[in-house]
């Protein structure tokens, strides 16, 4: 697995595009390639860099790719080059990441905590699951 930092070429996508600018032009911002050999595998962005708490603004791992690590060593990966406080939001009803964010919450913070948020400007929709927890 590699993970390659915005520092590196990282493409496009339609998927949140505006996040991906966001980590071209904006210190605060990172994204990361995840790659299974030369593959393509995934992305991760980051924001808050410049913050107490570093938030997972975005993460995916293709389906072709789940359920070999692959995803929670790329977290470990991406979470470790920025020791510190992180947050990561995700909806109830995904069960994926559901599993996935306690695992790796509990894995670097036995004092990890989940909670829940309203998303901001948005009264119609659910609240998102917050999971917080210290790298480091």
């Amino acid at each position: 697995m590699e993970v390659v930092s915005s520092d590196q070429s990282c493409g496009s996508s339609r998927f949140r595009q505006e996040r991906l600018d966001a980590a071209r032009s904006d210190p605060a911002w990172a994204a990361f390639l995840v790659r299974s050999g030369t593959a393509p595998a995934g992305f991760a962005v980051v924001r808050g860099l410049d913050a107490d708490v570093r938030i997972l603004s975005s993460f995916f791992i293709v389906n072709g790719a789940r359920r070999r690590g692959l995803g929670r060593a790329a977290v470990e990966r991406v979470t470790g080059a920025y020791p510190g406080r992180w947050a990561v939001a995700l909806q109830d009803g995904n069960t994926v990441a559901s599993r996935l964010w306690p695992a790796v919450a509990a894995r670097a913070d036995r004092h990890w905590r989940l909670g829940h948020r309203r998303v901001p400007g948005r009264p119609d929709l659910p609240a998102d699951a917050w999971i917080d927890f210290t790298v480091g």
